[in-house]
C-alpha cells in the first residue's frame, strides 16, 4: 500500500491489533465511537483493539481475543455472533499491523443497541450503523488505513 508506505517507519508504533468488519443481521456495519476516556486520538473507528500477550498453549487465538474486543465495546458474547473470519491484514497509524476481521451476528441493528446500552466498559460513546452502500464513503470519511480496508470485502 504506497500511500501508508510513504508514511516511513517512524509513523507505526509497532504493534498487533486485531478487528475490523462487524455487521448485524440486518446489513448495518457497526463503527464506534470513542468516549473521552480512550486512549485513540481517532474519535470514529472499527470494533477492535491492541492484541494483549496471547499464550499460545492456551487454546487463545487471535479470533478468540475478536471475540473479547467484540464483548468489551459492544457487549455482544458468543451466542451473538454467528460468524468471524479473518479476511486480510493491513498496517496503520497505531500499531505495525491489524488483523481485519469479519464478523457476522445473528441479531439485528435495535437488539444491538439494546445490548451496547448495557454495557459495562465506556471505552465507546456510542456505536454508529451504516448501509452496506454508504461503507466506502464512511470508510474514506474516516481516512488512513480504513480506506484500504474496503479493498479486502472485495478482493
Amino acid at each position: 500500500m504506497r500511500e501508508l508506505s510513504e508514511l516511513g517507519e517512524a509513523y507505526y508504533s509497532h504493534g498487533l491489533s486485531v478487528g475490523g468488519f462487524v455487521v448485524t443481521k440486518d446489513g448495518k456495519y457497526i463503527f464506534g465511537q470513542k468516549a473521552s476516556k480512550s486512549v485513540s486520538s481517532l474519535k470514529h473507528d472499527i470494533i477492535g483493539g491492541v492484541l494483549e500477550k496471547i499464550d499460545p498453549m492456551s487454546g487463545e487465538g487471535v479470533l478468540n481475543m475478536n471475540k473479547v474486543e467484540l464483548e468489551e465495546e459492544i457487549n455482544v458474547s458468543a451466542h451473538d455472533i454467528n460468524d468471524i473470519k479473518i479476511i486480510g491484514l493491513v498496517r496503520s497509524p497505531s500499531t505495525d499491523i491489524v488483523i481485519v476481521t469479519f464478523t457476522t451476528l445473528n441479531i439485528l441493528a435495535d437488539e444491538l443497541k439494546s445490548l451496547f446500552e448495557k454495557r459495562r466498559d465506556l471505552e465507546l460513546e456510542a456505536i454508529e450503523f451504516i448501509d452496506s452502500e454508504n461503507l466506502n464513503n464512511y470508510l474514506n470519511k474516516l481516512g488512513g488505513y480504513k480506506p484500504a480496508m474496503a479493498r479486502l470485502l472485495n478482493p
